[in-house]
């Protein structure tokens, strides 16, 4: 009987090839990602887009030293759903006015000038108009007054079934001073 030793010899080439192909198989493997995009272009004729616009307008019609009228009137285009807010009151006097605000005829509000914030939404049609009367008073008439009451009165108007800046709107503002 022959008794042959055998002797492992490592070849270096065979080594390197073995440990590169460790490292490259795992990538091989792994499952990849693709991405596509597809793009089309078409032409249509029979689409017909229009513009509009959206506005109210203000006019003072009377002003007396506690009071002051003032109608607002919708724009041509679009009929308004409108809103009057307290936009600021500035002065030492403010806080002591009592207000009366009218519109159309009817009271929407009555108290404290300090504690009105909004009315709520009214409607007009194209080309129609609305008139709004307020009607001042002092609450404390014995304490004199050095300082003015600056008011200003924002009217903001939206396309009807829209809220504020989802279509058309506009704001106007009625600016005005009462003297203490």
């Amino acid at each position: 009987m022959n008794n042959f030793k055998y002797k492992k010899i490592i070849n270096l080439e065979s080594l390197r090839s073995f440990v590169l192909a460790l490292l490259i198989v795992p990538f091989l493997l792994a499952p990849l990602s693709a991405q596509a995009f597809f793009g089309d272009r078409e032409s249509s004729f029979e689409n017909i887009f229009g513009a509009s616009s959206l506005g109210i307008d203000l006019e003072l019609t009377n002003q007396t030293a506690d009071s002051r009228d003032t109608t607002v009137t919708a724009d041509l285009a679009e009929d308004v759903e409108y809103r009057l807010v307290n936009a600021s009151s500035t002065g030492a006097f403010c806080a002591d006015l009592q207000v009366e605000i009218i519109r159309g005829g009817n009271t929407v509000y009555t108290g404290a000038l300090s504690t009105f914030s909004e009315t709520a939404t009214s409607s007009l049609a194209s080309s129609d108009s609305e008139d709004w009367e307020f009607e001042f008073s002092v609450l404390n008439t014995a304490v004199p007054y050095m300082e003015d009451c600056a008011i200003d009165f924002d009217y903001i108007a939206n396309q009807v079934g829209y809220g504020d800046n989802e279509a058309f709107n506009d704001v106007e503002r009625d600016s005005f001073v009462l003297l203490g």
